[in-house]
């Protein structure tokens, strides 16, 4: 991790995040950072003098009134963490447990859901809450953990310090320091690794429990009905009576009667029953949201959630008894990553074609059945002042940020927080709720796009359209249509498209990446001695109060340019005299990639 092209690679995987030009507890961001300074930590690092900064820790609000800390590290520490997690997450994956689906390569939310999909016929759910799980897990256990699969001293030193560098609160212009002797505040690069590494004793543990159940019950699921064979059998044996006495001419009136009585019975009877000594344990886990699924009595989902609690207390850790919820799968609905899990409830009948005729035939239910949650998607709408909720009805409101942006720009942001919540919701079996969400998004489009030319509701439709589209011309001439039509939803239980959520009203900022070589000349003079880098924090729109520089920066949508010591001094003390650009706009050589998307 020391090698200094994989620090380099570990500052271009986390340059461009607008988070890494936060400043913790110093003054220091990616800014101004340059060459020399990996080749420095470098050799910190392979002689042990590297010394990470303690973290900043803040309160961020929660759902609920709470907070919970969060802690912000040195950006320039990020880029260690980061090259860190470069080296040990390959090793890590291999031990890690099917049932784990958080912070983990080619898996996600989507993944975890569609384990749960194929848990038919469940009885129970145990809805995992561990208490304050980042804040307490313990220091000592994760450095047990971490030596059963890494045999390298100075690695094990480099733990040592990240996690007893401990954190900074500020209060006014007073700060706190406070050593941590536990936990690791959420924020950190290699945190959800290492938090993973931790919990993967728990997936173990489950699993132990699941072999337990498998052994004493190799038995079936299901049994047949003796009410349901009972029935059957009597309607069997009249359908042959029928068949003998309908070749003598006999009346078949009563027969046929009592026949379909017996048919109408046995419809609303099941083949099959469960079988009482059948007992099985399915379990998921997502970072520290984990769902166990229960089939048997209540009994055994009460002693599974006493011995994970006993477990986890062995760890050092809290099962909190409170909002570790066992519910019962046809009554109630579980909740895990922002879906309402349940079982089908009553006896379910398919129409089929029978030669020629429509008959209805009675199929077999259990099917997991998930949904979206409309209320919480309609209060997130409102805090983001979307739309408000009064007297019953739904109101939609302009979005008066979007009004300096093209056309275009504004429709394509309100399509991402559409598709945002259609693409992590593509399974539920409610999809078409998110007709209502399209009807309060296109009227909040339709008055921001109203506030921005300033038309009345019949020039706007002449001018947009129902759909509200536009159409752009490209240099080929050739014409793009952008809309918000109405989209097409059909229920597809299973398609799941492996995403991990991302809030989509994430649309309301842009986000620029780039990829420079520090050996580049400076953008502005062309010297080649002492070249920084500098970094601008934002690019969204050109009204912000930016120096001269930067704004050139925002107009050529770069976010990081090098400079050499001397222009960068310049251009923050605001002295930027206009020095040439040539650099940057005529030799793009440092430019390898860039990627402008809506996010």
């Amino acid at each position: 991790m020391a090698n200094i092209n994989t620090l380099l690679l570990a500052y271009r995987a986390i340059k461009s995040k607008p988070g890494n030009m936060t400043q913790g507890v110093d003054s220091e961001t990616l800014d101004g950072i340059d060459l020399k300074w990996f080749e420095q930590t470098s050799k910190s690092l392979l002689n042990e003098s590297y010394s990470p900064r303690p973290v900043r820790r803040v309160q961020i609000p929660k759902p609920n009134g709470k907070t919970r800390p969060l802690g912000i590290g040195s950006p320039r520490d990020k880029i260690v963490q980061q090259a860190l997690k470069l080296v040990i997450e390959p090793i890590l994956e291999k031990i890690f447990q099917d049932s784990s689906h958080g912070f983990r390569p080619k898996r996600g939310c989507h993944t975890a859901l569609k384990t749960i999909r194929n848990w038919r016929g469940v009885n129970w759910f145990i809805e995992g809450d561990i208490k304050s799980f980042f804040d307490r897990i313990d220091h000592k256990l994760l450095a047990g953990l971490l030596q059963r699969h890494f045999d390298d001293q100075r690695f094990m030193n480099l733990y040592w310090k990240i996690y007893k560098a401990g954190f900074v609160e500020f209060k006014g212009k007073t700060q706190k320091f406070t050593d941590s002797d536990v936990g690791v505040p959420q924020g950190g690069i290699i945190n959800p690794l290492l938090s993973n590494l931790v919990l993967n004793e728990l997936d173990l543990f489950i699993e132990t429990l699941k072999k337990e159940l498998g052994s004493k019950n190799q038995n079936k699921p299901y049994l047949p009905n003796p009410e349901y064979q009972k029935v059957d059998g009597q309607a069997r044996a009249i359908r042959k009576k029928i068949g003998k006495f309908k070749e003598v001419g006999a009346d078949l009136s009563l027969l046929r009667q009592k026949h379909r009585k017996l048919m109408t019975m046995r419809r609303r009877l099941k083949s099959t029953k469960k079988n009482p000594e059948f007992l099985r344990l399915e379990y998921v886990r997502y970072a520290d949201d984990w769902l166990v699924g229960i089939w048997g009595p209540k009994s055994l989902a009460l002693s599974s959630r006493d011995r994970i609690s006993e477990f986890l207390s062995n760890m050092k850790l809290e099962l909190s008894l409170e909002k570790t919820l066992i519910t019962h799968a046809r009554i109630g609905k579980a909740k895990f990553l922002g879906t309402r899990i349940s079982l089908e409830r009553g006896i379910m009948f398919k129409k089929e074609i029978v030669k020629g005729r429509i008959r209805k035939r009675r199929i077999g239910n259990g099917n997991i059945i998930m949904l979206a949650p409309l209320r919480e998607i309609g209060k997130r709408l409102i805090a983001n002042k979307v739309a408000k909720f009064e007297k019953g009805k739904w109101n939609a409101k302009p979005i008066n940020k979007f009004t300096p942006l093209p056309d275009r720009d504004i429709i394509l942001r309100y399509r991402y927080i559409l598709w945002g919540y259609l693409n992590y919701y593509s399974f539920v079996d409610n999809i078409r709720i998110f007709y209502n969400i399209h009807w309060i998004l296109r009227e909040s489009l339709r008055k921001t796009l109203q506030l921005k030319h300033k038309f009345g509701y019949n020039k706007f439709i002449d001018k947009f359209g129902q759909e509200i589209s536009v159409k752009i011309q490209r240099r080929d001439g050739i014409g793009i249509k952008f809309d918000f039509a109405r989209p097409k939803l059909i229920r597809n239980p299973w398609r799941f498209l492996g995403t991990t959520y991302v809030d989509p009203m994430e649309s309301l900022n842009r986000e620029i990446r780039t990829i420079h070589n520090f050996d580049n000349p400076c953008a502005s003079c062309g010297s080649d001695v002492q070249v920084e880098m500098h970094h601008l924090r934002h690019i969204r729109t050109l009204n912000l109060k930016l120096n001269s520089f930067d704004q050139m920066m925002a107009k050529i949508n770069r976010k990081q340019i090098p400079l050499c010591s001397s222009c960068h001094r310049k251009v923050h003390l605001g002295k930027y005299d206009g020095m040439s650009m040539k650099f940057l706009l005529n030799k793009g050589q440092d430019l390898e990639r860039t990627s402008d998307k809506v996010r």
